[in-house]
């Protein structure tokens, strides 16, 4: 049975849709668990983070008193390795941030495990207050066994969130487990003088709430972990509770302690705490102005009081539980559950304190971001990767007006006139209409994109800008989508006037060109736009997704104009046979960007499957051809040639299963694929691969080091590479001041060169840096000029 021409059409139209949604969805599936994937998983990567996690198990048995309904207790440890210069953040994390967390997976009827987590320090970050922890950390967990649990081995999983942070902040995540032994005689009784001891401190407090935080602490010795850095952790958690109240004087919040509470403090101190340096850290965010000073005053009756400043955002009920260190000492703080206290002074409350902000930055610095990346989009239109599209969507323009100009044409009747009056409003319409979808298009798809970058680095993957390219699929895909699109501007086929339309309908033709737009930008990098997505995706989902948004209104801009002066339609050219050379000339651009795919897809695979691309291409072309001339010249529909739809439709098939033939394999090191070897007697200068201990041991020797941070898919980066970083001037300047050249390929995911674009604020490649030990790192800008590096390396030389 023969397919129709609509049927077919629809059919191509959809197949054509299909290349750009299978892509994006894709993106996001489980490919970290297969070993041809070029997504590093988790586990694999960790170890290269600034923070390595684990999970330890006690090795002593499981005590608990006597009756055998309470549950034995057994204890765990998170540990968190810390680089140096590197912290994760308390369950309050301050001003920035964001607290640590875990997720448990327990045999059935277990519940999850209790964390104490250590006394955290203060960190100032600018003008910023956070609390977290460096270091080696070691985080005591207390899980309690139901009774009635069998002896027998038991394996618990955690999953733990973490965001670590030094000059820009990466989320990290690991998948744990941990394997306990119960033995049948695991009750043992407790020490008595112990208990005894306990139950003393524990009269001595006034609240049934500090009698059960005290009597939970007290079973460490009672209890205590047999692994020494377990029991270590556990002194640093405070022990010690302290009954607290608050009030509030203007903008001060002052916090007593009730009379044991303050008998603690005197006994500890010796009656000597005046002036002592005080660290509060409240469990409840947002109620304390964190980076203000802290102090223990002295009121007129000799009793102590922890004053503290007062938060815009401060109410008049809050928890003040939290831990507290006073000097040497430390003590847990309990406070009532709800409490509202007159103002002692009846000051209404400051209106000057600067709020902290949550974000990491302040809202100016929002705004400064915000046009940063408005600008950016702005530029994206300029760039080679987008400027082919914008110019083919204007194309489909120009007949609109000719419907116009032929009625003007026709005679200067009043009736006439009316007509053209018509026409042009109609005109106009349909032209705010089209540009209004293609802003739409744009955004979408910008949200798109923001939208899966936050969801894959919550989940503990370090991306940036144009990490899609990096999956061979979605090469593979563009490449197919270049080609259909050059094939059918050079009038092999027809997909209805314009190439991206859903079965005939322009008002979806329209936001699919926005949708592509977006598509094809995402290989450049516009000046001011990196910088500005580095500095959000480090802050949080929110700003991120701000920052996207005005990525997609700048680059909606240009076409978007049309919407609000859809009369500037009427300036274009009468349409003529100029049209179809523009149309004709425009689809070079997109056979240009074809090839340049399938040298980016080799290069992620192998030398091999340039045959298959190859032949995949011959397939689609022929197969686009048999369609063209089926529909548009009719030659193949006699009855003699039945054949021409089943064999275009098998041809296009066949282009499209050939590279999945064989099997796509992933390619093996790409650092001799992208880096330039000088030859010896050349005079060329000699790039090398990129590895922090490279560029550590060239600094060590006092060398001016350059970074050239690149991917194969990077328009911005190749153009950069031969217009300035190839050109005989650029590698006398470096032979000159003997200059070391390192270049880092980011063609695949690389989890070091990821969290070094992180480092340096980036989130995405081209990154040039100039470096030399003593001296700040000098960042340029994404579109590079001689002049701009020469000024880089005579500033890292100069004395």
């Amino acid at each position: 049975m023969q397919i129709t021409m609509r049927r077919q059409r629809k059919l191509l139209h959809r197949l054509v849709f299909l290349l750009l949604a299978i892509p994006l969805l894709g993106l996001a599936s489980v490919q970290a668990e297969s070993k041809a994937s070029l997504w590093p998983s988790t586990l694999a990567r960790q170890t290269e983070e600034p923070v390595k996690a684990s999970l330890h198990a006690d090795d002593a048995k499981a005590a608990a008193p006597t009756k055998a309904a309470v549950p034995a207790r057994v204890w765990l440890g998170l540990r968190l390795e810390h680089q140096p210069g590197w912290h994760t953040y308390w369950i309050n994390p301050g001003d920035s941030g964001l607290a640590s967390r875990i997720e448990w997976t327990l045999p059935s009827g277990w519940t999850a495990p209790q964390a104490y987590w250590p006394m955290p320090k203060r960190i100032p970050v600018g003008p910023l207050m956070n609390f977290g922890y460096e270091g080696d950390l070691w985080v005591p967990l207390a899980l309690d066994v139901p009774a009635n649990s069998p002896a027998g081995t038991y394996r618990v999983k955690a999953r733990v969130h973490w965001l670590m942070c030094s000059d820009v902040c990466i989320p990290g995540e690991a998948s744990l487990g941990a394997e306990l032994r119960l033995p049948e005689q695991r009750l043992r009784q407790p020490d008595p003088s112990h208990r005894a001891s306990v139950s003393s401190n524990e009269s001595a407090l006034a609240s049934d709430k500090a009698q059960a935080a005290e009597s939970s602490l007290g079973a460490f010795a009672s209890n205590p972990p047999g692994l020494p850095a377990l029991r270590e952790a556990l002194m640093r958690v405070p022990h010690k509770a302290m009954n607290m109240r608050y009030s509030r004087d203007g903008d001060r919040i002052v916090l007593r302690p009730d009379q044991a509470g303050e008998a603690l403090l005197v006994g500890a101190e010796g009656g000597r705490f005046k002036g002592l340096e005080a660290s509060y850290f409240p469990e409840q965010a947002g109620w304390m102005l964190n980076s203000a000073a802290q102090r223990i005053e002295v009121d007129e009756k000799g009793g102590w009081m922890l004053s503290l400043v007062a938060d815009k955002s401060f109410n008049d009920e809050l928890l003040i539980d939290g831990y507290l260190r006073v000097g040497e000492q430390a003590f847990r703080v309990l406070g009532p559950r709800t409490q509202s206290l007159p103002n002692p002074s009846g000051a209404p409350p400051s209106q000057t304190l600067e709020a902290a902000t949550t974000a990491g930055f302040s809202d100016r610095g929002l705004l400064v971001l915000l046009l940063m990346a408005l600008i950016g989009g702005l530029l994206l239109n300029a760039m080679p990767c987008v400027f082919p599209v914008i110019g083919i969507k204007l194309l489909s323009l120009v007949p609109r007006t000719s419907d116009e100009q032929g009625l003007r044409a026709s005679g200067s009747s009043t009736t006439s006139q009316a007509q053209a009056s018509d026409a042009r409003a109609d005109i106009e319409h349909g032209v705010r209409k089209a540009a209004l979808l293609y802003g739409l298009g744009v955004v979408l798809s910008f949200w798109a994109l923001g939208l899966i970058v936050v969801l894959l680095q919550a989940g503990g993957n370090s991306i940036g800008w144009g990490f899609q390219l990096q999956e061979p699929l979605f090469v593979l895909a563009m490449f197919w989508l270049f080609l259909l699109i050059g094939a059918n501007l050079l009038g092999l086929f027809e997909v209805g006037s314009g190439f991206m339309r859903w079965a005939g309908q322009a008002e979806v033709g329209a936001l699919g060109s926005g949708v592509l737009a977006v598509l094809v930008a995402t290989p450049c990098t516009a000046p001011m736009m990196g910088a500005a997505l580095g500095a959000s995706l480090s802050q949080g989902p929110m700003q991120a997704m701000a920052v996207f948004t005005a990525l997609a209104f700048g680059m909606a801009l240009p076409y978007g104009a049309l919407v609000l002066r859809p009369q500037w339609i009427h300036r274009l050219p009468r349409p003529g046979p100029w049209m179809l050379w523009t149309r004709k000339a425009l689809a070079f651009p997109m056979f240009l960007a074809a090839v340049w795919l399938a040298w980016v897809f080799v290069l992620q695979t192998d030398a091999e499957s340039v045959l298959q691309l190859g032949f995949s291409a011959v397939l689609l072309l022929c197969s686009s051809w048999l369609f063209g001339e089926r529909v548009q010249t009719g030659w193949l529909k006699s009855e003699g040639r039945p054949w021409s739809s089943t064999f275009s439709l098998l041809l296009l098939i066949g282009g499209l299963a050939l590279p999945f033939a064989t099997g796509l394999r992933p390619g093996t090191d790409l650092s001799d694929k992208v880096t330039d070897k000088s030859l010896p007697g050349s005079g060329q200068q000699a790039w090398s691969n990129w590895s922090p201990e490279a560029v550590d041991e060239a600094l060590g020797r006092d060398e001016i080091v350059f970074v050239d941070f690149t991917a194969a898919w990077c328009v911005s980066c190749q153009v950069n590479k031969q217009l300035v970083l190839s050109t005989p001037d650029l590698q006398a300047l470096f032979e000159q001041y003997k200059v070391r050249s390192f270049r880092g390929d980011w063609t695949r995911q690389d989890a070091r060169i990821t969290q070094t674009l992180a480092r340096y604020g980036r989130r995405g490649v081209p990154l040039y840096l100039v470096l030399r030990s003593g001296r700040e790192p000098q960042i340029l800008p994404e579109v590079l000029s001689y002049g701009l590096v020469r000024d880089a390396v005579l500033a890292a030389a100069a004395p």
